[in-house]
């Protein structure tokens, strides 16, 4: 879906500007990233208002996010699937903090984020536009922001890194 709506939304543009100065395969991938993010924004934002935790789900999904920019992580092959299992885990986060009202529990998981991220991130910089000088300081970046939340100490923050730092982690491919 969120494929189909790209290639409409690149062949609007392409039609209604044959000269528009950006090549189709570079508006595909930008149209790609906005549609799947917003997609993520919209079915969380849902949910967490339905759910009454919808600063929660938005402050998680931040987290996520910006924890993800730097860090890197596991891409599913279609974006309907990412964007579905992203929502899904991200408007859990909020509900499950309960589990976390113990302190120690909660830094534990944020010291095990801290150690995945340090040894792991960043992964897929691969075919991206970065440098191989740019991951000491995607690394410097994502451990800075885990580190942060052992001065918050918030369960939210908490579980968002652990499931981004999880995303870090090698799967086999089948």
């Amino acid at each position: 879906m969120i494929e189909s709506m790209a290639k409409k939304w690149v062949n609007w543009i392409k039609a209604t500007d044959p000269e528009f100065p950006v090549s189709r395969a570079i508006l595909e991938y930008a149209a790609l990233v906005t549609l799947n993010l917003g997609s993520v924004l919209l079915l969380s934002s849902i949910i967490g208002l339905i759910s009454g935790k919808s600063i929660e789900t938005l402050i998680g999904l931040s987290a996520f996010v910006i924890l993800r920019m730097f860090s890197g992580g596991f891409h599913f092959r279609s974006l309907d699937v990412c964007a579905i299992i992203s929502a899904i885990l991200l408007t859990l986060i909020p509900h499950i903090t309960m589990l976390l009202d113990e302190r120690v529990i909660s830094m534990t998981i944020n010291g095990i984020s801290l150690v995945v991220v340090t040894l792991k991130a960043p992964t897929s910089l691969r075919n991206t536009r970065y440098t191989d000088e740019i991951r000491p300081i995607f690394k410097a970046v994502s451990i800075l922001i885990i580190l942060s939340n052992f001065f918050f100490q918030s369960p939210v923050l908490t579980l968002s890194f652990f499931t981004q730092a999880l995303l870090l982690l090698p799967r086999e491919r089948g």
